[in-house]
């Protein structure tokens, strides 16, 4: 777990893919929060102009975690996603890099694929910030039809099947809603809203915001009602949500019992995925390079601790990750051998 010192300076967004996180999340890199997607990473598509904006390490590990279980992004279970003892650590890993290379800016941390475990990945951020966007079932069903060309009545059931643990999350810690269906003006004015009671500077400019990105229909009440009756009611709950202007930034979610892994479950098969599709390098540990010294570009752990040394960045922050790279590191070989 971090240190709920460390873990203020987070910012989860949660939310369905095609649900305007990106839009949200560019808007917070306009108050200068800080965003390990940076223009080198950011997965630029012609259904999302200016880029989709998802950390790079919280979205591997993701994958890695819905993979293990037999699932992916299209194709997840009406039931919680679990997670083993050594996802925690992982997570907590790559959570504490983010943070050392946002100081001394929040950082901003974003995929899709939180939705379908926003239990997990609070609970070892006490403190951290949350902020949820919601789009209407129908507009998302829409979009994913024209995206990845996903029927209709497929769309409409994941959009449920991500939002099913998001309504009680925003309902039992009074989490800001912000809806993307919002005219623009509203929208911004919610927006600087929720970025106010963060202590960011809400009166910068927002270039980010875009009114005409949600262009795709099925946002009027007709559409509502002809939503089925369990998307409809879990639409409407989290409708009430965004409404509520009294809200709860800090979230201080209870910790999370997970079971040991076993023999095929092991620290170092999460590893050495991530370090498969982390980086054209392939490394996991090239955090060093960018993460602490924003280099901009993936160096090798000693080749980061060699330039902080020529530049003379090093401190505590820097050291006491570069020491915990090493630990890992004797941890993975232990277990491999």
């Amino acid at each position: 777990m971090i240190d709920a010192k460390r873990s203020k300076d987070l910012i989860f967004i949660v939310g369905m893919h095609r649900s305007g996180t990106s839009c949200l999340t560019g808007c917070l890199e306009d108050l200068g929060v800080y965003n390990e997607a940076d223009m080198a990473h950011v997965n630029k598509a012609s259904s999302n102009p200016k880029g989709n904006r998802e950390s790079p390490d919280v979205h591997l590990f993701n994958e890695v975690v819905l993979k293990r279980n037999g699932y992916k992004w299209s194709n997840i279970p009406n039931k919680a996603i679990p997670w083993i003892a050594s996802d925690y650590k992982i997570a907590e890993f790559v959570l504490e890099n983010m943070i050392n290379q946002a100081k001394p800016s929040m950082a901003v941390v974003k995929d899709p694929r939180i939705a379908l475990m926003p239990y997990q990945w609070l609970s070892i951020a006490p403190n951290a910030a949350c902020i949820i966007s919601l789009r209407h079932p129908m507009t998302v069903a829409k979009s994913l039809l024209k995206r990845s060309n996903l029927p209709i009545e497929e769309g409409l059931k994941l959009w449920a099947d991500y939002n099913r643990e998001v309504l009680p999350l925003a309902q039992e810690y009074n989490i800001p809603v912000l809806s993307y269906d919002l005219p623009p003006e509203q929208y911004i004015q919610r927006f600087r809203q929720i970025a106010a009671a963060l202590g960011l500077d809400a009166h910068k400019q927002i270039k980010f915001y875009d009114a005409n990105f949600n262009t795709v229909g099925g946002k009027k009440a007709e559409d509502t009602e002809s939503l089925p009756d369990s998307v409809k009611q879990l639409y409407k709950a989290l409708l009430v949500q965004s409404e509520k202007q009294d809200f709860s930034l800090r979230v201080h979610v209870r910790e999370q019992v997970a079971p040991a892994e076993g023999e095929n479950m092991k620290m170092v098969e999460m590893i050495n995925s991530l370090e498969k599709g982390l980086y054209p390098s392939g490394k996991f540990w090239v955090n060093f390079g960018h993460v602490l010294l924003k280099t901009g570009r993936p160096v090798s752990a000693f080749q980061a601790f060699k330039k902080a040394l020529k530049m003379g960045k090093i401190n505590m922050s820097f050291i006491a990750g570069f020491l915990k790279s090493i630990y890992y590191t004797l941890i993975l070989r232990k277990k491999e051998n």
